[in-house]
């Protein structure tokens, strides 16, 4: 009897495995044995051997007909000097839960809402080199002088409030606007977007923000792996299928932005 749920244990709780793996985001630092070091879009086996560089690293990987899945070290994962070494089929495969990150359809969200994360979700927004926001220009009304704002806040320090550009009916926001400079060891910024009322000479708070700041492409390139492993044919849930993993790996993208993004690959 004992042999018997052993075997059913070791059924259930084995690592899943696949033939194929193509990473989309890697968090840390993960190479192959061969000393490849991991990045977006590189290919992965069961077989292969992964060094990380600490117990909390993880891999964003996702596998054709399955989903995505987030792979991290397992409790029986070998530490080798300054690497955890373990070989893929064996590592802790988690499924990424997927459907609550709706992909965005024809609509473009608005200032405020377009800030919003989904509850449970990744909770940072994605900030690109020039981040491209609708705003209700009634509703918001910047032709008498009323302004967006960032406020950059320190403990302990005076708020920095910085004007924001704006251009027709869109909010610009990059990841210029959050440097301060200001690099005191454990002194975490919070950021907040705000509007000045002229007319009143009042602020209102719209949202706060946990940015990641994309500045090397990485979302064109998750669209790209992502697209590579789909057979998807419905050019309307390829797209929700990119949008989804956009936003899990590095944050809630601005709808125009990611549009954008994702005709740049497919003009290509």
């Amino acid at each position: 009897m004992n042999k018997v749920m052993l075997i059913f244990f070791c059924l259930v709780f084995r690592a899943p495995c696949f033939s194929q793996y193509a990473v989309t985001k890697v968090i840390g630092n993960v190479k192959k044995l061969s000393g490849e070091v991991l990045v977006t879009g590189s290919k992965l086996s069961d077989d292969d051997v992964l060094l990380f560089s600490s117990t909390s690293d993880m891999v964003r990987v996702i596998v054709a007909g399955k989903g995505i899945y987030v792979i991290s070290p397992g409790p029986k994962a070998e530490q080798k000097q300054n690497s955890v070494v373990e070989i893929l089929k064996n590592t802790m495969h988690m499924k990424y839960k997927e459907g609550y990150l709706s992909g965005r359809g024809e609509t473009v969200a608005m200032v405020p809402e377009a800030f919003e994360t989904d509850p449970g979700g990744n909770k940072k927004a994605l900030i690109r080199g020039e981040s491209k926001f609708l705003f209700n220009r009634h509703k918001y009304d910047v032709s008498n002088g009323s302004k967006f704002f960032l406020q950059i806040e320190y403990e302990g320090s005076k708020p920095i409030i910085r004007a924001l550009e704006t251009n027709a009916d869109t909010l610009l926001l990059d990841a210029a606007n959050f440097r301060t400079g200001n690099t005191e060891s454990g002194k975490k910024a919070k950021y907040m977007v705000g509007f000045y009322f002229k007319d009143k000479n009042t602020s209102e708070s719209l949202a706060d923000l946990d940015p990641y700041f994309d500045e090397t492409g990485e979302m064109e390139a998750i669209i790209k792996v992502v697209a590579s492993q789909s057979n998807q044919t419905d050019r309307s849930k390829l797209q929700e299928a990119c949008y989804s993993e956009v936003y899990g790996a590095l944050g809630k993208p601005s709808d125009i932005d990611f549009k954008n993004a994702f005709e740049r690959v497919f003009a290509k």
